[in-house]
């Protein structure tokens, strides 16, 4: 993460990064997981982002929308994944996560979506971070 201080912040927008339709330069945090924003980008976010970045849209993508908004001012997503590439910030319950062993047992229609939009995904025990900070 980068320095900063109380008087010099660098804005920070963390959480379970996606890639919208697996697109790598299109990363997004995960609502679901929750994201984390400091007080530095979620000034820009207030007075900046929502008023510039068509303020009355009404959209179901929020936080994609959020991290395209944020994006277009120079404020990128952090990788939030522990030294062990475990999540930190998960989009699903635990059980969820744990239950599922390969990529191949992402099979029904929902799964779909979690398959082509996950970075780097593991399975099972080793998914989630020992240090995890959310859980949908």
């Amino acid at each position: 993460l980068p320095v900063g201080n109380e008087i010099t912040q660098v804005p920070l927008l963390l959480g379970r990064r996606f890639a919208f339709k697996g697109d790598r330069n299109d990363i997004f945090p995960s609502g679901g997981a929750g994201m984390v924003l400091n007080k530095a980008a979620l000034k820009m976010l207030v007075t900046i982002a929502i008023n510039q970045f068509e303020p009355h849209a009404q959209v179901f993508t929020d936080d994609w929308y959020l991290a395209c908004s944020l994006r277009q001012l120079g404020i990128v997503m952090y990788d939030t994944q522990d030294e062990n590439k475990g999540e930190r910030f998960m989009p699903f319950s635990p059980g969820q996560h744990y239950m599922v062993k390969s990529r191949d047992e992402l099979t029904s229609e929902y799964d779909v979506w979690y398959k082509s939009y996950s970075l780097d995904i593991k399975f099972g025990l080793d998914h989630c971070s020992k240090h995890s900070v959310s859980f949908h």
